[in-house]
């Protein structure tokens, strides 16, 4: 029943996703930017990080938003956001260093990212807590595709 449960959530994130995905590809008035973590994890743009969401040094786990009431799920023990962003590998670690990515862009107030931190948090946690490594792989190239659109900072 659980993987029931489970299975209804990752198609109710999909649909989620796709939604959002046509009105920035559609709309006019959404532009999406996003820097890529290629820019996020290099030091001469650690200025550029956003204090919302963290510094290089802060527990990935330990990313809020809304208030503190949406956090990350521990995929990554221990791990800082700058060394999610410099792990190799795919699947969930591929996962975790475009969410850091986009966490870092739906918090600067210099890049005009569709999705919320909260947003972000939340396709992270139900990309990871269903365990499918297919909607893991989608989750990833959804963000990925909009932490690549164009960054305006430098």
């Amino acid at each position: 029943m659980n993987n029931v449960w489970r299975r209804l959530r990752a198609i109710g994130l999909i649909l989620t996703l796709l939604g959002a995905l046509s009105a920035t590809f559609v709309s006019p008035v959404a532009a999406t930017e996003g820097c890529t973590l290629g820019y996020w994890k290099v030091s001469q743009h650690f200025d550029s990080w956003p204090a919302v969401v963290g510094t290089p040094s802060t527990l990935m786990h330990d990313v809020t938003a809304a208030g503190g009431s949406v956090q990350l799920d521990d995929a990554f023990p221990g791990m800082t956001l700058l060394q999610v962003l410099w792990q190799g590998g795919g699947g969930l670690k591929a996962l975790g260093r475009d969410t850091v990515a986009a966490l870092l862009n739906g918090g600067s107030t210099g890049v005009n990212f569709n999705f919320s931190r909260a947003k972000t948090i939340g396709l992270f946690n139900t990309a990871y807590e269903s365990a499918d490594p297919m909607l893991i792989e989608w989750t990833k190239n959804a963000l990925s595709a909009m932490n690549e659109s164009g960054c305006p900072i430098s």
